[in-house]
């Protein structure tokens, strides 16, 4: 696929207004300055840092991925345990990046982020199909776009299944 040059200034926009807000909303409603200014050792500072822009971000992309795989998984017939399974994941992530949200307004730069990331990532889903491991265990398995003979192996086997 070719990247246009529309895409690539929407990128550049998109990542600019977050780098903006990431700049204008420091955490903990103090200036950036105060922030580095403060004694605190480096790793406590990262830490926070993390916790207020990574964890948020990370929570929120692994809701949206969970919720997208459960939608397709219910699509595609999986079993009801899998399903519940799924969304139990899901709605406990998203209530944990809500959570954090809450207690850090300025989190929301990240939960923003994580929610792009997470349908971006469920975008390249080609497809799941349920793998078995141990004789028993049947467990979702991806299919990526970008994996040219699992994709052409998917069609192969629907084109059959339209012929019969």
């Amino acid at each position: 696929m070719k990247n246009s040059i529309g895409s690539s200034l929407l990128l550049v926009l998109a990542l600019g207004a977050l780098g903006f807000v990431i700049a204008d909303n420091p955490p903990g409603g103090v200036r950036w300055g105060v922030f580095g200014a403060e004694e605190a050792p480096l790793l406590q500072k990262v830490v926070f840092l993390f916790l207020t822009y990574a964890w948020p971000g990370f929570l929120s992309c692994f809701a949206i991925s969970m919720f997208q795989l459960q939608a397709r998984l219910a699509a595609s017939g999986a079993n009801k345990r899998t399903v519940f399974s799924i969304c139990v994941f899901a709605s406990g992530t998203m209530l944990l990046s809500l959570r954090s949200l809450s207690l850090s307004p300025t989190s929301g730069i990240a939960y923003v982020a994580g929610m792009a990331m997470g349908y971006t990532l469920m975008a390249r889903l080609y497809a799941v199909r349920m793998r078995t491991f141990f004789g028993r265990v049947s467990v979702p398995w991806p299919i990526w776009r970008g994996d040219t003979r699992a994709v052409q192996a998917i069609d192969e086997m629907a084109r059959m299944r339209r012929a019969a």
